[in-house]
Protein backbone atom coordinates (compact mmCIF):
# COMPACT_ATOMS: atom_id res chain seq x y z
CA UNK A 1 0.00 0.00 0.00
CA UNK A 2 1.38 3.45 -0.90
CA UNK A 3 1.31 6.05 1.83
CA UNK A 4 2.12 8.87 -0.48
CA UNK A 5 -0.59 11.13 -2.32
CA UNK A 6 0.19 13.41 -5.22
CA UNK A 7 -2.43 16.45 -5.43
CA UNK A 8 -3.62 17.05 -9.38
CA UNK A 9 -6.02 20.12 -8.32
CA UNK A 10 -5.16 23.56 -8.57
CA UNK A 11 -6.39 24.82 -5.66
CA UNK A 12 -5.40 22.35 -2.39
CA UNK A 13 -7.76 22.05 0.59
CA UNK A 14 -6.21 20.32 4.02
CA UNK A 15 -8.31 19.60 6.56
CA UNK A 16 -8.55 17.36 9.81
CA UNK A 17 -9.91 14.61 8.49
CA UNK A 18 -7.03 14.40 5.86
CA UNK A 19 -4.64 14.92 8.92
CA UNK A 20 -6.56 11.77 10.43
CA UNK A 21 -6.52 9.52 7.56
CA UNK A 22 -2.60 10.66 6.98
CA UNK A 23 -2.10 9.07 10.80
CA UNK A 24 -3.87 6.35 9.98
CA UNK A 25 -2.08 5.52 6.64
CA UNK A 26 1.49 6.00 8.43
CA UNK A 27 0.88 3.69 11.28
CA UNK A 28 0.07 0.62 7.92
CA UNK A 29 3.39 1.84 6.23
CA UNK A 30 6.41 -0.18 6.68
CA UNK A 31 8.45 3.29 6.73
CA UNK A 32 5.98 4.86 9.56
CA UNK A 33 4.80 7.81 7.64
CA UNK A 34 2.60 9.02 5.24
CA UNK A 35 2.63 12.15 2.91
CA UNK A 36 0.28 14.20 0.96
CA UNK A 37 1.93 16.14 -2.19
CA UNK A 38 0.62 19.82 -2.57
CA UNK A 39 2.09 20.16 -5.49
CA UNK A 40 0.91 18.12 -9.37
CA UNK A 41 3.91 16.94 -10.36
CA UNK A 42 7.55 15.62 -9.35
CA UNK A 43 8.33 18.60 -12.52
CA UNK A 44 7.32 21.24 -10.18
CA UNK A 45 9.69 24.19 -9.28
CA UNK A 46 8.25 23.93 -5.46
CA UNK A 47 7.77 20.37 -3.85
CA UNK A 48 4.96 20.91 -1.15
CA UNK A 49 4.10 18.41 0.93
CA UNK A 50 2.17 17.57 4.34
CA UNK A 51 3.95 14.50 6.20
CA UNK A 52 2.58 12.55 9.22
CA UNK A 53 5.44 10.51 10.52
CA UNK A 54 5.35 8.32 13.81
CA UNK A 55 7.53 8.08 16.37
CA UNK A 56 9.91 5.19 15.52
CA UNK A 57 10.41 5.66 11.70
CA UNK A 58 14.06 6.67 10.60
CA UNK A 59 15.37 9.27 8.82
CA UNK A 60 19.15 8.85 8.17
CA UNK A 61 21.30 11.32 8.20
CA UNK A 62 21.04 13.36 4.73
CA UNK A 63 21.74 16.74 2.34
CA UNK A 64 20.12 17.76 -0.97
CA UNK A 65 23.37 20.02 -2.34
CA UNK A 66 21.37 22.20 -4.82
CA UNK A 67 18.20 22.32 -2.25
CA UNK A 68 16.43 24.21 -0.21
CA UNK A 69 13.96 23.08 2.51
CA UNK A 70 11.83 24.22 4.82
CA UNK A 71 9.93 22.17 8.00
CA UNK A 72 6.57 23.90 9.50
CA UNK A 73 5.35 21.71 12.33
CA UNK A 74 1.69 21.38 12.64
CA UNK A 75 0.96 18.64 15.34
CA UNK A 76 3.86 17.09 17.87
CA UNK A 77 7.35 17.67 18.26
CA UNK A 78 10.61 17.27 15.97
CA UNK A 79 14.15 17.37 16.80
CA UNK A 80 15.89 18.27 13.57
CA UNK A 81 20.15 17.86 14.27
CA UNK A 82 22.92 19.10 12.00
CA UNK A 83 26.14 17.05 11.21
CA UNK A 84 29.89 17.96 10.08
CA UNK A 85 30.76 15.86 7.59
CA UNK A 86 32.27 13.57 9.86
CA UNK A 87 28.91 12.58 11.48
CA UNK A 88 29.19 15.03 14.45
CA UNK A 89 26.31 16.50 15.43
CA UNK A 90 26.53 20.47 15.45
CA UNK A 91 23.35 21.81 16.16
CA UNK A 92 20.22 20.59 17.18
CA UNK A 93 16.57 22.48 17.23
CA UNK A 94 13.95 21.08 18.95
CA UNK A 95 10.40 21.87 17.32
CA UNK A 96 7.09 21.85 17.97
CA UNK A 97 3.73 23.49 16.96
CA UNK A 98 2.78 27.20 17.27
CA UNK A 99 1.92 27.94 20.89
CA UNK A 100 4.42 25.14 22.14
CA UNK A 101 6.96 28.31 22.49
CA UNK A 102 9.35 26.23 20.98
CA UNK A 103 10.75 26.74 17.33
CA UNK A 104 7.60 25.87 14.74
CA UNK A 105 9.26 26.82 11.61
CA UNK A 106 13.00 26.31 10.04
CA UNK A 107 14.50 26.81 6.99
CA UNK A 108 17.53 25.17 5.39
CA UNK A 109 19.61 26.74 2.65
CA UNK A 110 21.52 23.92 0.64
CA UNK A 111 24.17 21.31 1.89
CA UNK A 112 23.45 20.51 5.52
CA UNK A 113 23.65 17.17 6.63
CA UNK A 114 20.40 16.89 8.51
CA UNK A 115 18.36 14.57 10.52
CA UNK A 116 14.38 15.03 11.50
CA UNK A 117 13.42 12.78 14.51
CA UNK A 118 10.17 12.28 16.03
CA UNK A 119 9.44 13.15 19.43
CA UNK A 120 6.10 12.52 20.34
CA UNK A 121 3.65 9.50 18.97
CA UNK A 122 3.45 11.33 15.93
CA UNK A 123 4.49 14.87 14.55
CA UNK A 124 2.72 16.41 11.33
CA UNK A 125 4.94 18.58 9.60
CA UNK A 126 4.73 20.60 6.31
CA UNK A 127 7.83 20.44 4.20
CA UNK A 128 9.05 23.18 1.34
CA UNK A 129 11.77 22.32 -0.84
CA UNK A 130 12.83 23.19 -4.40
CA UNK A 131 12.00 21.01 -7.56
CA UNK A 132 12.47 19.35 -9.50
CA UNK A 133 11.91 16.13 -7.33
CA UNK A 134 14.78 13.32 -8.42
CA UNK A 135 15.38 10.19 -6.22
CA UNK A 136 19.44 10.99 -6.63
CA UNK A 137 19.35 14.46 -4.87
CA UNK A 138 19.42 13.02 -1.58
CA UNK A 139 23.12 12.14 -0.33
CA UNK A 140 23.22 9.71 2.53
CA UNK A 141 26.02 10.25 5.26
CA UNK A 142 26.14 6.55 5.40
CA UNK A 143 27.11 6.02 1.82
CA UNK A 144 29.35 8.88 1.82
CA UNK A 145 31.56 7.14 4.50
CA UNK A 146 31.12 3.66 2.67
CA UNK A 147 34.38 4.40 0.20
Amino acid sequence: MTAIFLEHDNIVEIKKSDIQTLKKLAAQSELLRARYCLHKSHEDDVQEMVIVMLKNTEIPIHRHSFKSESYHVIEGRIELSFFDDNGNQTRSIEMGSQGDGLPFICKLSSGFWHQVCVLTDYAVIHEVTSGPFRNDDKELMENKHDD
